[in-house]
């Protein structure tokens, strides 16, 4: 990598590092009047493996918001607070908790077009995490049990239908 992002969440500012020498290339964000779009409170960024794309996980505004590396405000994706993942090919990842369905898989395309969205369950579980999106587009995800967290989560490997195909408790 030629380049680092780091975010600060006391002023919600994005900065693109140069690892070569230090320098900033390029900064955005925070809450300054000037800036089109507030970032509240940064929690997750992750850039795209085409150096096209950054998303930045805002608990302030509940909100992934999607920039260009030059820090053009593009779109953004309501948000639960849980990790999320891009893909090989840019698409976005994020689970979505509902009482009634439990958690579903969704996916957002480059563009921001929602393309799946994949029925996974575990309505006992809580607090998911999207740990990573696998070359077969599986996913691999962690939860804390109900009833809170007493030294142990649940790691899955889901399918890209849905189904749980590994688990492991660590």
């Amino acid at each position: 990598p030629e380049s680092v992002w780091i975010a600060n969440a006391a002023d919600g500012i994005i900065r693109r590092i140069s690892l070569a020498d230090g320098k900033e290339l390029t900064s955005f964000g925070g809450n300054n009047k000037d800036s089109e779009v507030k970032i509240q409170q940064v929690h997750q960024l992750e850039a795209d493996s085409k150096n096209n794309l950054l998303h930045a996980g805002d608990y302030g505004r509940n909100a992934i918001s999607v920039f260009s590396f030059e820090g053009k405000y593009l779109r953004e994706v309501k948000w639960q607070g849980t990790d999320f993942a891009l893909d090989k090919a840019s698409n976005l990842h994020v689970l979505h908790y509902s009482e009634t369905t439990g958690y579903m898989h969704q996916i957002y395309s480059a563009k921001g077009q929602l393309v799946a969205s994949q029925h996974v369950g575990l309505p006992t579980q809580s607090d998911g995490n999207i740990v990573s999106i696998e070359d077969d587009g599986s996913m691999v995800c962690f939860f804390t049990p109900i009833g809170g967290f007493k030294g142990v989560l649940n790691l899955y490997r889901i399918n890209k239908s849905g189904k749980i195909v590994e688990k492991a408790d660590f």
